[in-house]
């Protein structure tokens, strides 16, 4: 039976638009505001140069990059942390609809979805340029896609959870762990459909392989150079390697004895790293949320089971301290939580009910007791989540974190002019940024030590005896083997030391810049 035709937004509609907005505030007040380091520094200059980004490449992030890139709103560094700042808020609100086709009302749905936006690596990754924030995002609108598919089965909610799986794929391989059990659940929820109208497999999978078509910019890009820089993506092999992540398969155990055993050694620290980003009684109450969900439906509730375990076992068997890879498992934690807040205020409004005086009629007594119970219950959790908000502030704020400028400034003011350097990841992407993207230092030639043909922006692609021999040329490395391998072809004279960064956004190691010189050099004085 068709019921009204709706005349505009519901309740949790609007909740979930209140909640982009306000999460989309607080993310805009402490974004970084400058240059980063590592995979957050590349996120700032890749989209805007329209580069191809480090395995798997990101081709749905480069694009949208690209474009959001004409903002004419301050630095191109500032409007790729924006980019990422409005995917989470975006996020948020599609976790309140999804929360909302649970049966949970809207106050609820907004505290809990706070709270989520609380947790310091949700924070984290709404704050600086990376490609997670939207990859939270099209794994939010997948799930709740499914959820409409499953109880409407409107054939355009499971072409559109196909498109988006398809794009979610072309933006982070980390889809793999999510799309093929939303796919089951899809399948299994739908299968009488399916089976009345087969036809709909065949467009869904047509609506996934042209989300995963934007692959196809990583050799349309290659193809226009420079051929040292992207000519092996265009060989068969040299892209299956880059967008397959074949170089990070040596830190991978999922299928080995030794990942089961990890996972299983693992689970206490995991569990008091869980507990530190949520209070205990929210992880309480996310096992009592699953236990509800479980009980009213039940092929999601195992989902949910399915997509928590399988992302906890990613990340404690795939180097173990990459807290954005539990990204998903926190927002299914939240979800459940605001079921099992809702299921409490709907059994604490039935014992009130039935807790009326002798001969009131009871649903007089539901009239009299039901808003005062869900509208104090709500506003306590909407405080508890402005406290978490007021809490994490302090820590999560990074409105004032220029580290990036300072570091680039530094080196920058150390180099003479027509230097070369020769640096690793994490400092050389806030190097590459000013010098590729803002146009400083153009005299210099910043290169990675690794691999002196993946380049910024310049065209080099000879040997470092020939540079060193040519111009003056320094070395600025993490680790003490790296200065030795170069120590034993050249001489090194210390010229600063310099705090630098390793595997974070931000310098946290000291390491000296060196200057390269031939074998048998005359030691002169160091600049700066």
């Amino acid at each position: 039976m068709t019921g009204p035709a709706r005349t505009g937004p519901t309740a949790i509609q609007r909740s979930a638009v209140a909640v982009t907005l306000v999460t989309g505030a607080i993310y805009v007040a402490t974004l970084l505001p400058g240059v980063s380091f590592g995979d957050w520094g590349e996120m700032q200059s890749i989209p805007y140069q329209l580069g191809v980004a480090h395995p798997t490449g990101y081709p749905l992030a480069v694009l949208l990059g690209k474009l959001w890139s004409f903002l004419p709103i301050g630095s191109v560094a500032y409007r790729a942390n924006l980019l990422s700042a409005v995917e989470m808020s975006l996020a948020l609100g599609v976790v309140v609809l999804v929360m909302g086709r649970l049966g949970v009302r809207p106050l609820v749905a907004v505290s809990l979805a706070i709270v989520l936006a609380a947790v310091p690596t949700v924070w984290a990754a709404a704050t600086t340029a990376r490609v997670d924030a939207l990859h939270v995002l099209l794994v939010t609108l997948l799930l709740h896609r499914a959820l409409c598919w499953a109880q409407d089965r409107r054939p355009r909610d499971l072409v559109l959870a196909a498109l988006l799986a398809g794009l979610a794929l072309a933006n982070h391989l980390l889809t793999l762990m999510v799309a093929p059990f939303v796919a089951l659940y899809v399948v299994w929820v739908g299968r009488h459909e399916l089976i009345r109208r087969p036809v709909l497999v065949p467009v869904a999978a047509l609506a996934g392989v042209a989300g995963l078509a934007l692959y196809i910019f990583i050799p349309i890009r290659a193809s226009f150079g420079p051929s040292w820089v992207y000519g092996q993506l265009l060989t068969t092999d040299g892209f299956w390697y880059l967008v397959s992540g074949a170089m990070f398969r040596g830190h991978m155990q999922f299928l080995s004895p030794a990942g089961l055993a990890n996972f299983a050694a693992r689970a206490g620290p995991l569990l008091g790293l869980t507990a530190a980003r949520w209070h205990p009684l929210l992880l309480a109450a996310a096992a009592l949320g699953w236990g509800v969900t479980l009980r009213r439906n039940p092929a999601f509730a195992v989902l949910e089971a399915v997509l928590v375990t399988v992302g906890v076992y990613f990340y404690v068997n795939y180097y173990g301290d990459l807290e954005h890879y539990l990204l998903l498992p926190w927002l299914i934690i939240a979800v459940c939580c605001a079921v099992a807040f809702e299921a409490l205020i709907a059994w604490g409004t039935r014992a009130l009910d039935g807790a009326g005086s002798e001969g009131e009629p009871a649903s007089r007594a539901s009239r009299a007791r039901r808003l005062p119970v869900g509208a104090i219950a709500g506003a306590a959790l909407l405080a508890f989540a402005g406290l978490g908000v007021g809490l994490g502030w302090h820590a999560n704020d990074l409105s004032h974190d220029d580290r990036g400028q300072a570091f680039v400034d530094e080196v920058f003011a150390t180099l003479p002019r027509d230097a070369v350097l020769l640096t690793y990841w994490d400092a050389i992407e806030p190097l590459w940024y000013a010098h590729c993207v803002e146009g400083r230092r153009p005299d210099l030639l910043i290169l990675a030590s690794s691999n002196i043909a993946t380049q910024g922006c310049q065209d080099f692609h000879g040997a470092i005896a020939t540079l060193v021999a040519e111009r003056q040329t320094y070395a600025l490395l993490p680790f003490d083997q790296d200065y030795a391998g170069l120590s034993g072809s050249f001489q090194l004279q210390p010229v600063k030391s310099l705090l630098v960064p390793y595997g974070h956004p931000y310098p946290d190691i000291r390491r000296d810049l060196v200057q390269v010189l031939p074998l048998g050099s005359r030691v002169g004085r160091a600049p700066g």
